[in-house]
């Protein structure tokens, strides 16, 4: 839950993403009250990765790499969803946004 407590549900987990890296709960839900607020949603991320340095990739459903920043931010992610929709004709295989204001494509 939000809370970061554990609760029985009815949830398709099929549907979940799967997390690599050991993040504690509380950079979970960091994260996540960030994605949930974001043009993002779970539906679309295949994988979540986090690394030590706190930072998080995402691994869409449709096979693209984005590469975001330590310090994420809503507004990062909206940028990125944009990004995306705009060039979704483009074969895009990484999307790097680790720097500022700048983003680096791989096809």
């Amino acid at each position: 839950g939000s809370n970061g407590k554990l609760t029985p549900n009815k949830f398709d987990y099929n549907n979940l993403p799967f997390i690599f890296g050991i993040p504690k709960v509380r950079e979970f839900l960091k994260f996540k009250n960030i994605l949930d607020k974001s043009k993002f949603s779970f539906e679309q991320i295949e994988s979540l990765y986090f690394f030590p340095s706190k930072r998080w990739d995402l691994m869409l459903k449709n096979n693209i790499l984005i590469k975001l920043p330590s310090k994420l931010e809503q507004g990062t992610l909206d940028i990125l969803y944009e990004f995306l929709k705009d060039h979704n004709g483009n074969k895009f295989i990484i999307i790097d946004f680790r720097n500022k204001n700048q983003i680096i494509v791989n096809e």
